[in-house]
């Protein structure tokens, strides 16, 4: 079990980057808050039936929600929000690569809002994993960049630079939100907790989103629903 998260750490990767490119091809039909929205709106329904197939074959108990809970969940879907966004703005940017190096950012961020906001300690091993991960997003950007490792280390005060730091400080807040989320629930293991959480998220992000674009961009709106048939498969792999 201790090496469960080995696995785990590789599927979601993989799946984050289906979903970038799934959200890039989108980004060009539907514009920066259509792409975003789908995120949330195709995804909270595979949260709601995963968290149903949980409750219907375990004996874990549903814990019960609090005030806490849901002001935590709220900022943190806030900031997740947020965070898609700027990442889903940076696909039509010149230095597209170097925005999202940037973004990458995002587990140093988590690991230091941790701290500041639950206390948390980062272990040396941890430490060292988190640098070691994002020395390898950084190589690798660098490899599919024309201009190499010098356009990342040179370019961080220029706008995509500025955006893909600001996402991974968004992203980092939504993920210490989430964890602070879940474990405001309390009881044993973090299965039940965390899919709660989810669910919650992706039904408040939802409804944010719809209400928004219902209002400034309705038609964006229609369109995101028209695109299901591509849509549906963010959803799934968010």
């Amino acid at each position: 079990m201790t090496l469960l998260w080995i696995p785990l750490t590789i599927a979601a990767a993989f799946l984050q980057n289906v979903r970038s490119a799934l959200q890039k091809h989108l980004r060009d039909r539907l514009g920066t808050t259509g792409a975003t929205f789908v995120r949330f709106g195709y995804g909270f329904p595979f949260a709601l039936l995963y968290l149903a197939g949980l409750v219907v074959l375990t004996d874990l108990p549903v814990p019960m929600l609090n005030a806490k809970f849901i002001v935590i969940v709220m900022i943190g879907g806030l900031a997740q929000i947020l965070a898609t966004g700027l990442l889903v703005s940076l696909f039509d940017k010149r230095n597209f690569a170097v925005g999202t190096t940037y973004s990458k950012t995002e587990t140093v961020q988590a690991a230091i809002f941790g701290i500041i906001f639950l206390g948390e300690t980062v272990s040396l091993n941890a430490t060292i994993g988190i640098l070691v991960s994002l020395a390898g997003v950084i190589a690798i950007s660098a490899a599919r960049s024309p201009a190499g490792l010098r356009a990342i280390a040179t370019s961080w005060t220029e706008r995509p630079a500025l955006i893909g730091l600001a996402s991974g400080a968004a992203f980092g807040i939504a993920a210490v939100s989430y964890r602070g989320a879940s474990l405001s629930l309390g009881g044993e293991g973090f299965i039940m907790q965390a899919s709660v959480t989810l669910a919650f998220v992706l039904v408040f992000q939802t409804i944010v989103m719809v209400a928004y674009m219902a209002v400034r961009e309705p038609a964006e709106l229609r369109a995101s629903l028209g695109a299901w048939r591509v849509a549906i498969w963010v959803g799934l792999s968010g």
